[in-house]
């Protein structure tokens, strides 16, 4: 069976995952670029990978065509551990369906640790 893969990225070395809020209010909030910790999945990423690989759902027309592709997700993880403004990085490389799927699951996952600069928290 094939597989999708969502990478989920803030920047290209750093995988970043939290909750999904289509709150518009937040186009000026401050982003801390470089935390002293990154936000992180509870249980780290091997749960990741797990909850990524439960809710993933290929979608049929990409199956039936062997439609397959890596699709960079890109979004904001608040002080609370939510996200927001998840972003296709690579959007128009492969089938719709493979990035509409990559951003269902990614409105699927629960609150993460906030990333911290010197102890505080920070948006990342």
């Amino acid at each position: 069976m094939k597989k999708l893969i969502i990478l989920l990225s803030l920047f290209p070395l750093f995988i970043f995952a939290q909750t999904v809020s289509t709150d518009t209010t937040l186009k000026n909030l401050v982003i801390e670029e470089a935390p002293s910790k990154l936000s992180e999945f509870k249980g780290g990423m091997v749960e990741l990978y797990r909850f990524l690989g439960q809710k993933i759902k290929y979608p049929t027309v990409a199956l039936n065509n062997n439609y397959q592709g890596k699709i960079f997700v890109l979004f904001v993880v608040d002080t609370l551990g939510n996200v927001h403004f998840p972003v296709v990085l690579n959007k128009g490389e492969f089938h719709p369906s493979l990035e509409e799927e990559a951003l269902r699951v990614i409105k699927l996952l629960p609150n993460f640790i906030p990333a911290e600069n010197n102890g505080k928290k920070v948006n990342s």
